[in-house]
């Protein structure tokens, strides 16, 4: 087993609404809140459309001047990371959009977004 120089410590969980929960401070998590604020989230009003499909349709309507990635985060949320704080912003000011007449909407990253 290996030994570590770290140690953890038990802190009991909070009761809320006769459930239990964690209890944790939002700046235990600010480096990662601070990398997914960058991100846009994308998702469909019903069915989800297929991956490819969505990618290269954005592709062409947001005519960006670089790259994007694309995740799918869950059953029906896409995760967009940009190479450029301009592309993001261009992207976000396009507004929502049709894809195969399914409405698809684009808005910034929150925590504990829905």
């Amino acid at each position: 087993m290996a030994s570590s120089s770290s140690s953890l410590t038990f802190i009991p969980p909070i009761e809320i609404d006769g459930q239990k929960a964690a209890s944790f401070a939002t700046t235990d998590f600010a480096d990662q809140i601070n990398m997914c604020e960058k991100f846009l989230i994308g998702s469909f009003v019903g069915r989800r459309l297929p991956y490819t499909m969505v990618k290269e349709t954005l592709m062409k309507i947001w005519n960006l001047k670089g790259e994007f990635t694309l995740t799918i985060h869950g059953e029906s949320v896409f995760v967009f990371k940009f190479n450029s704080d301009d592309d993001r912003q261009q992207a976000l000011e396009y507004g929502p959009v049709y894809i195969a007449n399914r409405l698809f909407i684009v808005r910034p990253w929150k925590p504990f977004l829905e």
